[in-house]
């Protein structure tokens, strides 16, 4: 029998389609103390007001992503969209790259990215902003990059992070040529010729001008920092620098003068809002959505009684690569079933429960059913994409949330999410 024909019948209590209705179920209570940037269904760089939900779209192929939840972060480089600025140090030894403000048409839809381009000489062509930062902690530094007569470019560091890492990026296609970053450095289209480029790695000292620094290249020269020979007329177009404290990119955050936070998306349920579709005795919670592609705790969804160790949750394991129907009753993990996903992926995930009887069913492949454990009690809320206490909203994409008010059946777990 094939999993459509185990499709639940009983119609959901909750239905939030985020990917596809693209706003807010009145019954959501959403916050966010600043203004954050998202892609919208046109694949452009727009900007939510505060207190806005974003509804985020690949800018590559378009598809819809659903609701963004964000931690707060701070982007710590001024003058994220304006190289011509002086705080942007454009020489390196006796090379000085030169920076066009202007002159193309950006991620965000307007002619504001600049073109940095080489000198007329041989060295070191890179481009970089000083800024401070402390040993032990990880830092992403993301670039947008498009080709122009150069194709190739060079993501490296130096003061704080020390000297030897480095990759080469093809803006012609987006793939990477010679380096030794690994999975430290990502490039994702966000169409149009663009890229995001980002980097992430540990300080391993405390300096006031640590730096990640962006190098242009004539070819896929196999070292760090090889000397080139410009003409002064070659370059590529650069937009949207940013760094920040974590182990990957979030959203954009311009910045002008200042470093700029942008505040944390939390999105909850309560009172009647909630209550109206729960069953504290039985039920399966649906979510589908993606995450980040770093190791971490990811929350997709926390029905919870406001504290935060007794609560029925669709989550990640530490490693992000295992999707858990986790259930805890005063702070004792009683069921965990999970099924192990590649990490930052999109997928679907169901979990069930009642007395006894507990299991998660992800994309069509179920857990290991626990069958000895209870429920928590006293329940009253839900949290999207974080704790209840609105912690480890680290970066999840929600498309759909479903709850339907009884233990369905293991083929349809795996009938829904297959």
């Amino acid at each position: 029998m094939s999993l459509s024909n185990n499709f639940p019948t009983i119609n959901p209590t909750l239905n939030l389609d985020f990917a596809n209705v693209g706003r807010l179920d009145p019954r959501i209570t959403f916050t966010r103390a600043s203004t954050a940037t998202y892609f919208n269904n046109l694949g452009v760089l727009t900007t939510a007001g505060s207190g806005v939900a974003r509804f985020d779209y690949n800018p590559s192929t378009l598809q819809p992503r659903g609701l963004l939840i964000e931690e707060q972060r701070t982007n710590l480089l001024t003058y994220s969209d304006d190289l011509t600025q002086a705080a942007w140090n454009k020489t390196l030894g006796t090379v000085t790259v030169t920076v066009a403000g202007d002159v193309v048409t950006s991620p965000d839809g307007t002619v504001n990215a600049d073109k940095v381009i080489t000198a007329n000489a041989t060295g070191d062509h890179v481009i970089a902003q000083v800024t401070s930062v402390t040993s032990g902690t990880t830092y992403t530094q993301t670039w947008f990059l498009k080709a122009a007569e150069l194709i190739w470019v060079q993501v490296t560091e130096s003061t704080g992070f020390g000297s030897t890492q480095f990759q080469n990026i093809n803006l012609s296609n987006g793939t990477t040529g010679n380096g030794n970053y690994g999975s430290a450095v990502t490039v994702t289209s966000v169409g149009n010729g663009w890229y995001r480029v980002s980097v992430t790695d540990t300080a391993t000292a405390t300096s006031a001008s640590g730096r990640f620094l962006l190098a242009l290249l004539t070819s896929d020269v196999a070292a760090r920092l090889t000397d080139i020979t410009g003409n002064g007329t070659d370059g590529v177009y650069v937009w949207g620098a940013q760094l920040e404290a974590g182990a990957f990119a979030t959203s954009y955050i311009p910045t002008t003068t200042t470093a700029l936070t942008r505040s944390a998306d939390v999105a909850s349920m309560t009172g009647t809002n909630f209550s109206s579709w729960y069953n504290a005795v039985e039920g399966t919670l649906f979510v589908e959505g993606s995450t980040a592609a770093a190791a971490d705790t990811y929350i997709f969804a926390d029905i919870n009684s406001g504290i935060t160790n007794n609560y029925i949750r669709q989550s990640t394991s530490s490693a992000g690569t295992n999707n858990q129907f986790v259930v805890q009753v005063t702070g004792s993990t009683v069921a965990s079933p999970g099924v192990a996903v590649t990490l930052g992926s999109s997928r679907k995930m169901a979990g069930a429960y009642i007395l006894d009887s507990i299991q998660q069913a992800v994309n069509g492949t179920l857990g290991t059913e626990d069958t000895s454990a209870a429920i928590p009690t006293g329940l009253s809320q839900m949290n999207l994409g974080s704790r209840a206490n609105s912690t480890n909203d680290l970066q999840v994409w929600l498309a759909r949330i479903a709850y339907y008010p009884t233990r369905l059946a293991n083929a349809q777990l795996q009938a829904l999410t297959g």
